[in-house]
């Protein structure tokens, strides 16, 4: 009777750590492994299909009642802020009915999938190709799809604004796993120093996102945990 929460960065799944809490159990076929009462966390590293197959492994080796979603994302209007979370409509819809009642900073709307929005303007297009979305990232679609009859939940917290341009593309700076090069990333800091503010801004925001989505994971608990009951 397990919640198995899926995050692509480990920052993310810091997330179920601090708000369950949670705790190292080392890896399962090469995915960083939490664990803590009544749930399971698994990082996939960024993308897709890295995603999917991490749920998948999550739904035959845990079995659980409920799959969910916490990351990082890209807004998509103006009105969203650093730290603001969303939670997709598409979601498990009696989680959702309880989560609208609830009295905590969250939004409801739709995530959409897409590659990497390294700049303000590849937001803005993306966003007028997108009505109908509020944040953007890699993973969303792929892991609802991949939950199957499982009930799901997806929380993302914007990290980066609209109007926001990264200081470098990311996708360059990612290993084979999809987890990004610490090191690497340090040495293009060294060749390139006036890079240095405006990452420590993205670390700053990237702080604040982490701050507000535990807040939110650790006010929602007894929701999720009343959803488990239910589904068991």
């Amino acid at each position: 009777m397990r919640i198995a929460f899926l995050s692509a960065l480990k920052e993310e799944q810091m997330v179920v750590r601090r708000a369950w809490p949670a705790a190292s159990s080392g890896s399962l076929q090469g995915f960083p492994l939490d664990t803590g009462e009544r749930a399971v966390s698994l990082c996939s590293g960024v993308g897709a299909e890295r995603m999917t197959r991490a749920v998948e492994l999550a739904r035959q080796v845990f079995a659980p009642k409920l799959l969910v979603l916490l990351g990082f994302s890209a807004g998509l209007r103006a009105d969203l802020p650093v730290g603001e979370v969303i939670c997709d409509d598409r979601g498990d819809s009696s989680l959702i009915k309880a989560l609208r009642s609830f009295p905590i900073p969250l939004r409801f709307g739709r995530t959409t999938t897409c590659g990497f929005l390294n700049s303000a303007q590849e937001k803005c297009d993306f966003a007028a190709e997108h009505p109908e979305a509020m944040v953007a990232d890699l993973e969303s679609e792929a892991f609802m799809q991949a939950c199957g009859d499982t009930p799901c939940l997806v929380l993302r917290v914007v990290s980066d604004e609209l109007h926001t341009d990264l200081p470098l593309d990311f996708e360059t700076f990612l290993d084979a796993r999809g987890f990004p090069k610490e090191s690497a990333i340090a040495r293009e800091l060294l060749r390139r120093p006036s890079l240095v503010p405006k990452i420590w801004g993205l670390a700053k925001d990237a702080n604040l996102a982490q701050r507000s989505l535990t807040g939110v994971l650790a006010d929602i608990r007894p929701l999720l945990v009343r959803r488990l009951l239910e589904l068991s």
